[in-house]
């Protein structure tokens, strides 16, 4: 007869806090180390340093890219109606609000 393994609970996800991903980015971006020893060494999956790295580089390249100004039209002033205080009513103009 075979072995038969009973599940009685189900492994959460682990949530890593920005610290504990960095340091072990550092690890894994040391020279002569590999994912797999620093994987096996915080008892997680490759494949999550590898994600790390991915979005790593991704946000890197968003912060490295230059802000630029999208122009969306005249912008115009909201209007108080002397009805309604208590009420802004911006006007129909699509662009945002004007200080």
């Amino acid at each position: 007869m075979g072995r038969i393994e009973v599940i009685t609970r189900t492994e959460r996800r682990r949530k890593y806090s920005p610290a504990e991903r960095a340091a072990i980015m550092r690890e894994a971006d040391a020279p002569d180390v590999t994912v797999r020893e620093v994987a096996k060494r915080h008892d997680i999956a490759e494949s999550l340093i590898y994600s790390w790295r991915t979005a790593r580089r991704q946000a890197e390249k968003i912060a490295s890219e230059p802000l630029a100004f999208i122009h969306t039209g005249p912008c115009r002033k909201a209007i108080l109606l002397p009805s309604h205080r208590h009420r802004r009513l911006s006007s129909p103009s699509p662009s945002p609000r004007c200080q």
